[in-house]
């Protein structure tokens, strides 16, 4: 804080963030910087998270990791959200929710008579 007189019995305070330590209260000495952050406070790292998908899972599916995503000083950390989209397949579509449906020409005499045939 900074106090200046502007006239005979007028002061003004100003206040603002001290620019050695950008208001942490705190400075580092040169050198003494951490050589993985940079002085910086954060490091980047890549975590890979294991997803568990059960067999006839439903389309939009989210699966959440609670406090997994970017972490920052000062900050509350957030959850890593991963939606499941459903690809459509060339020959085979859902009927309901654990059911697979095949659509396939088969010629009558076959049909009566029962065919096998490798998909």
């Amino acid at each position: 804080m900074t106090t200046r007189q502007v006239a005979p019995g007028y002061v003004m305070q100003q206040q603002s963030t001290c620019h050695a330590c950008n208001g942490y209260g705190a400075t580092v000495p040169p050198g003494g910087t951490c050589r993985s952050c940079r002085g910086s406070g954060m490091m980047q790292n890549t975590v890979k998270l294991k997803v568990n998908v059960p067999p006839n899972c439903p389309d939009h599916q989210r699966f959440t990791f609670p406090g997994k995503a970017d972490e920052a000083p000062d900050m509350e950390t957030g959850d890593v959200v991963i939606e499941l989209r459903e690809k459509t397949h060339p020959l085979f579509s859902r009927l309901g929710s654990a059911d697979l449906l095949l659509e396939q020409k088969v010629p009558l005499i076959d049909a009566l008579s029962g065919v096998r045939f490798s998909v």
